[in-house]
């Protein structure tokens, strides 16, 4: 099969040509009262409590986040017209959410006395192939994953087959097409659909305390505020993560979750003390190829939000980022020798999954089932790597080099090589 190639990898992953004109439209029509400042909050929430008719947005620990995230938005000048809409937007729909959540907890208080039965987290970086275990670890029929549509509005629940159902992931359709419209090379980089398995980072935005923020705006004053919280904080975002599990555990309640994300690696500690009965799978990948992989990722979200992105920053700012995200991953591991964690390279993953994917469950103690090793090889028969197109990035083209990402991150390499020997 042939795929589309790009002569210059340094633009191929730019919004679209309608999206810039739009940017450059409203500039000129707004003259900046479009960009968005700490008093946003009071009219965000305000806004949302109208919208829905409720007023309890649960603990008032979320207003810390969402204060500092919009502070260190306005001390940034790096973003669009139309990204200032869009991470309004996107704060609005988290405090839509938290809304939900607490009316659900109220109308079924039981929700909060279900367990999570040893769920699964993959806590590797992005572009560390979890993607790739992700989608073959849910393919056993003991466990399930948030799909995209339950993300992006996790309560009340619903079953699948219902009308909220339907409603919910016509809405996600929408809003993936939409986007697909404005990030084309999207699709190369890391293809989202409605009702695919999906990272579960959502769930942490709706605390405002989250990476994610980082990476997708790049806002480096509310990094800061990230790296500065205590363990109590910290505890608080996986209680809140947890409550979301349960709400949509209602409809399958004896299945296990698989779950991944690189934010959960930044909080393992907290994860851990919150969860104890958690499985952790860590990936693990040769900086060197994975750091220009991540920055591509990255780029190709903030082209969403930014005026006009500089790939230089951007690699700096990511290769710091991820930097501080492997210390405090291996710090936590360091303070729970305990940890129920089996380690995977990205090179084994890739050359045998499913040998992996049989580590990982006889570590564990976890069923095997012959016919659960045929559907993986069919999956696999189904999505060669690559299959997508091709996605082709540099060190160069973010400023970095072999000697400047090792210089970084040592820790990566030769806990790489301890861990997995």
């Amino acid at each position: 099969m042939m795929t589309k190639s790009f002569k210059n990898p340094d633009t191929r992953f730019e919004p679209a040509p309608w999206l810039r004109f739009i940017n450059r439209a409203m500039k000129r029509a707004t003259k900046n009262s479009h960009r968005l400042n700490e008093k946003a909050a009071t009219e965000l929430i305000e806004l949302a409590s109208r919208k829905m008719s409720l007023e309890d947005f649960g603990n008032p620990r979320f207003r810390e986040g969402l204060g500092a995230l919009l502070n260190a938005i306005a001390a940034e000048n790096r973003f669009s017209p139309v990204g200032q809409r869009i991470m309004k937007r996107t704060i609005y729909k988290c405090l839509i959410n938290r809304l939900l959540i607490q009316r659900t907890m109220r109308q079924e208080p039981e929700i909060m006395k279900r367990k999570l039965n040893r769920p699964l987290f993959i806590v590797g970086l992005n572009r560390t192939a979890t993607t790739l275990l992700h989608n073959l670890l849910t393919l056993c029929t003991h466990v399930r994953a948030p799909r995209t549509w339950e993300l992006m509005q996790p309560a009340p629940p619903c079953a699948d087959g219902s009308r909220a159902a339907l409603r919910r992931r016509r809405r996600a359709r929408s809003m993936l097409w939409l986007l697909r419209q404005a990030l084309p090379g999207l699709r190369f980089v890391h293809p989202i659909e409605a009702d695919a398995v999906e990272e579960c980072y959502p769930f942490i935005n709706h605390t405002f305390t989250s990476p994610a923020f980082v990476m997708h705006f790049g806002v480096d004053e509310y990094a800061h505020w990230l790296e500065d919280l205590d363990m109590e904080h910290e505890r608080w975002v996986y209680q809140e993560y947890a409550t979301q599990l349960k709400i949509l555990q209602a409809s399958q309640p004896h299945k296990r979750w698989v779950l991944k994300s690189a934010v959960h690696l930044y909080f393992l500690g907290a994860l851990l003390e919150e969860i104890p009965n958690a499985l952790i799978v860590q990936t693990h990948r040769d900086p060197r190829q994975m750091m220009p992989s991540i920055c591509s990722l990255v780029s190709c979200f903030r082209n969403l939000v930014y005026a006009r992105l500089q790939l230089e920053r951007v690699g700096m700012e990511c290769l710091k980022f991820v930097k501080k995200t492997l210390e405090r991953g291996y710090q936590a591991r360091k303070q729970n020798p305990n940890v129920q964690i089996i380690d995977i390279h990205f090179d084994e993953l890739v050359k045998n999954p499913v040998r992996q994917v049989r580590q990982i469950h006889q570590r564990f103690g976890l069923k095997w089932d012959p016919l659960y090793e045929q559907q993986m090889k069919t999956w696999l028969a189904a999505h060669p790597r690559g299959h997508h197109g091709a996605h082709r990035y540099s060190m160069a083209q973010f400023g970095l080099d072999e000697n400047l990402v090792l210089s970084f991150l040592p820790l990566n390499t030769e806990l790489m090589e301890n861990l997995i020997s």
